[in-house]
């Protein structure tokens, strides 16, 4: 690669992208006020790369699975991905476009239902701002989406976008095999040592056999799916 020869002046300075993105950031920081959808667009056309996002693969599944239909996993593949770590900057990207880029990276639907979609018109312009920051996909959305009053849920073989009184009145279904843990453990107070453990009193878990019906947020669900993980590996 031939090295670039240094700009002659200022205004040589400011055509080149990594200058000019830097101008525009210094000037939103003095000003106070995010950059125009105009400016973000001039770095974007100079410079795709105006926002990075670099993937690193998931050094382990916490993840207890859940029970799925015969060749429908779809969720539970969702799931894993969300334990996926990543790093990445972005630099004041509209929430939809964000999602946008996650779903055609990761190839698995990323949707606002309706109660989702006005919220976010509330907000106007929501946008994402995340620099140097190394995350799971799911501590990202958890990091972003109350900034807009807005949680997610997966459901419905794709990762939808709502309120937060959306996602409470209508909480997360799931059933959980036990069996390997009630096999090896003392299990006859499983339900309330995960409710204990927990400490929800919004968490409902309902026990059938070998078996766990769990109905509870998005969040309560993965706390959950780790204990009956960290349970299994205990001695």
């Amino acid at each position: 690669m031939t090295n670039q020869p240094e700009p002659r002046d200022n205004i040589e300075l400011l055509t080149q992208p990594r200058h000019l993105e830097k101008t525009l950031k210094d000037l939103a920081k003095l000003s106070g006020t995010p950059l125009s959808k105009a400016a973000r667009e001039i770095v974007h056309l100079i410079d795709p790369a105006y926002y990075r996002y670099e993937s690193r693969p998931a050094i382990s599944t916490s993840r207890w699975p859940i029970v799925s239909e015969k060749d429908r996993n779809r969720e539970q593949e969702i799931l894993n991905l969300l334990d996926e770590r990543s790093e990445f900057v972005f630099f004041e990207i509209p929430l939809e476009e964000f999602c946008q880029f996650l779903h055609d990276l990761y190839e698995f639907p990323i949707v606002f239902d309706k109660a989702g979609t006005e919220e976010l018109t509330k907000h106007g312009e929501a946008l994402v701002d995340i620099q140097d920051e190394e995350l799971s996909l799911r501590s990202a959305f958890e990091k972003i989406l109350p900034q807009f009053e807005l949680t997610y849920q997966v459901r419905d073989e794709a990762l939808v976008i709502t309120t937060l009184e959306q996602a409470q009145s209508n909480p997360v279904r799931r059933v959980y095999n036990v069996f390997e843990i009630t096999e090896k453990e003392n299990s006859e107070n499983l339900v309330q040592t995960l409710q204990e453990a927990l400490g929800s009193k919004d968490l409902k878990i309902i026990r059938t056999g070998n078996k766990l019906i769990v109905v509870g947020s998005e969040q309560e669900q993965f706390e959950l799916s780790k204990l009956l993980t960290l349970l299994y590996l205990s001695e």
